[in-house]
């Protein structure tokens, strides 16, 4: 397989990259780069005696090009057919013109541009100037220009379009960005980690990395335009940092280390499948976030007590479609039987903000996030509300089945919700299809609106469950998947932790079950405050589970009410509140901290 070797020199030896840790976890192994910026073409000149070096380098990159729309046109003639392989007969004339390839070299020569610039400038201009021709086969020559110079560019800075389904050996994926439906999509065998430049910690591609147990460092500016396709990286999904072509000693720190967490690991490991149960007797229910592509042998052996949160959008990520209603039972009917009897908690689907598919109506909102998503968006096409709700139902007489309603506002959307539910509880009652009449029915707790009037939604809601994620985001106005607001981004803040007491409240008030799913339920220093002020399930990514379940297994219940009534009382700054988490956890289980 063409792996897409670098063309351009690498990069210095151990370059160091600082991030934002993600995903905890250590990888180490050769680079893919993917969708590297174009705009940040490396702008140097080269020494004289390096101009035939040059030429060189930049004649292979063409001869590279245009193997590659070869195997375009082969691939396009099997699987389409030949007439329609013939678009390529001009991106073939272009890479053939004899003309661009001597001005691409007298570039070189006489300002001793490196090939980067010398090919940005001259297919820049040679497209503007076709641009502008009356002809309209010449004006849509332009086009195929610009194709072909960032095809060549691509091939000089060691870099490919896409992710391949599979790889001949694993690799790190290094990118400017990566969508969650990228991230689904990505090949489980041939990922190491990802090293992305933008986003935040709970961005929602790095929560699926996390689902799938890809470490993984996010928001590092600009280390995809650094790295190059097979240069030796070492991730560190603990510590945010990235090595590229590591030296002989830091790789050996790094194998270091790596045994070292081994070696102490090994006791929470052992204890995965014990109950969640505190020093004096307390006990936290654990059960998994997870989606139709888990692993589910691992659900098993990693501790989980059920599921959640089972993430219903992204089979319609991995498709790029709305499944069917057969399709989505046959879905949801895997994990519910796979659970035997263990509760499975299914989102509705939660698509909106920075994940779409091809199932959502095209349409630009200038913020995203506060717009069509969600059970807003499942309230404006109720057809598709119903179809999920029918396959829903259709499964819940296999198992213990829950339905969750995501970015509840106000508790008329919760009506608004239930009514369309009850229609199509009635439609099944006529065609003769068993469900579970009484199938509990919860609202998620996302924002501020919500949290305030939980008291109101807990007597329509059968359980509340906190996605910590979006609250923290709604409430502090931080844009979770924006690396440069990253900081501002504090689960711990005030604000958040008294709207989480005023959630909890209210359902020890009305009797109902208060969960959390979000990211704060997967850091073992926040679920020991999360059991001190009442939460007692706890929803995370099933490779969090064993430490998680270690810290509570080593914590005193009563030292973890002791810690939220002090925070409550004395801590001012999201930063006073992580200082005094972690140090409980330092006197209970400070290898978790190591």
């Amino acid at each position: 397989m063409n792996s897409n070797p670098p063309i351009q020199p690498p990069p210095r030896d151990g370059a160091c990259f600082e991030g934002i840790p993600a995903v905890a976890g250590r990888a180490s192994g050769p680079a893919w780069v993917v969708h590297a910026r174009l705009d940040e073409i490396p702008d140097r000149t080269i020494p004289p005696e390096e101009i035939d070096a040059e030429i060189a380098r930049f004649h292979l990159a063409i001869a590279v090009t245009r193997q590659q729309i070869l195997d375009l046109v082969t691939e396009v003639s099997q699987r389409i057919g030949p007439s329609e392989a013939g678009v390529f007969d001009a991106h073939l004339m272009v890479v053939d013109d004899g003309f661009l390839k001597s001005c691409v070299e007298k570039l070189i020569r006489e300002r001793t541009a490196c090939a980067e610039v010398a090919v940005h400038r001259v297919t820049e201009d040679f497209s503007a100037k076709f641009a502008a021709m009356h002809d309209a086969y010449l004006r849509e020559r332009s086009s195929d220009i610009l194709d072909i110079g960032r095809r060549i560019l691509r091939n000089l800075m060691g870099v490919s379009e896409t992710i391949p389904s599979a790889f001949d050996q694993p690799h790190i994926i290094i990118s400017d960005d990566l969508t969650p439906s990228q991230t689904v999509g990505l090949p489980r065998d041939g990922v190491l980690g990802l090293v992305i430049d933008r986003g935040s910690a709970t961005s929602h591609t790095a929560i699926i990395a996390r689902a799938l147990g890809i470490p993984a460092v996010v928001g590092l500016k600009h280390v995809s335009s650094e790295v190059r396709t097979g240069d030796e990286v070492l991730l560190d999904g603990y510590k945010g940092t990235v090595i590229v072509r590591p030296t002989p000693d830091e790789l050996a720190e790094f194998k270091q280390v790596c045994a070292a967490h081994r070696k102490a690991s090994v006791d929470w490991q052992r204890s995965r499948n014990m109950r969640a149960e505190t020093p004096d007797g307390h006990g936290v229910t654990i059960l998994a976030n997870a989606d139709h592509t888990s692993d589910l042998a691992q659900l098993a052996i990693r501790g989980s007590e059920g599921i959640g949160l089972y993430r219903t959008e992204s089979l319609w990520m991995q498709l790029g479609r709305e499944p069917d209603e057969d399709e989505q039972v046959e879905a949801y009917g895997a994990m519910v039987c796979a659970m035997t009897g263990r509760p499975v908690v299914i989102r509705v689907l939660d698509l909106g903000g920075d994940k779409v598919c091809g199932a959502m109506p095209v349409q630009t909102e200038a913020n995203p996030f506060l717009g069509l998503r969600s059970i807003r968006y499942l309230l404006k096409t109720p057809e598709v509300f119903r179809r999920q709700l029918r396959a829903i139902l259709r499964v819940s007489s296999c198992g213990d089945v829950q339905i969750m309603y995501p970015m509840i506002c106000d508790v008329e959307e919760l009506r608004a919700a239930n009514v369309i539910l009850e229609q199509c509880k009635e439609e099944l009652r006529a065609e003769g299809v068993a469900f579970t009449e009484s199938i509990p029915v919860g609202a998620m707790i996302e924002i501020p609106s919500a949290a305030l009037t939980a008291h109101i939604l807990a007597r329509q809601a059968d359980f509340l469950c906190l996605g910590t994620n979006d609250l923290v985001q709604y409430t502090l106005a931080v844009d979770r998947v924006n690396e440069n607001v990253a900081s501002l981004y504090q689960p711990t803040h005030p604000s958040v932790l008294t709207l989480i007491r005023h959630t909890v409240k209210a359902g020890v008030r009305y009797k109902r079950p208060v969960s959390v799913c979000g990211e704060m339920a997967a850091d073992p220093a926040l679920a020991v405050l999360l059991m001190g002020m009442g939460v007692n399930t706890l929803s995370m990514t099933p490779t969090a589970i064993p430490e998680v379940k270690h810290a509570i297994r080593k914590t005193p219940y009563a030292d973890a009410i002791k810690l939220a009534r002090g925070i409550a009382a004395h801590a001012s700054t999201a930063e006073d509140a992580r200082r005094m988490c972690r140090a409980l956890l330092q006197r209970t289980a400070p290898e978790l901290l190591a």
